[in-house]
């Protein structure tokens, strides 16, 4: 179903939303060397600033950050959201947008990686 305003899209944006501690406690880690591999590929170094989308309670956020990269999350889940703010809290520079990806306000040209 095709729904003109994204309605139906940042529902289901904020589906786990409600089990957001669940979540977090049963979902497996990304593996370091994936991550190692990925930023290898796209050529990110220290201080790169990178947009992950749907950041969830920050899983791939803490090992985007132990890299020294500058992050800015976009997360629709306010729960996913304020658990990742309490997780990664001066673990390095990170911004976190609450909103959908569409609706989230963000500068054209300014990340080195989605």
């Amino acid at each position: 179903m095709c729904v003109p305003d994204g309605t139906l899209q940042r529902a289901r944006g904020k589906a786990f939303d409600s089990i957001a501690a669940d979540y977090d406690r049963h979902r497996p880690t990304y593996p370091e060397q994936l991550v190692d591999l990925a930023c290898d590929l796209a050529g990110l170094e220290r201080g790169a600033e990178v947009l992950e989308i749907g950041c969830g309670t920050g899983q791939l956020t803490r090992s985007l950050l132990a890299r020294g990269l500058r992050v800015t999350a976009v997360e629709p889940g306010a729960r996913f959201a304020e658990l990742a703010r309490q997780r990664l809290s001066g673990l390095g520079e990170l911004r976190i947008i609450d909103a959908a990806f569409e609706d989230a306000p963000l500068p054209h040209g300014r990340f080195r990686a989605v």
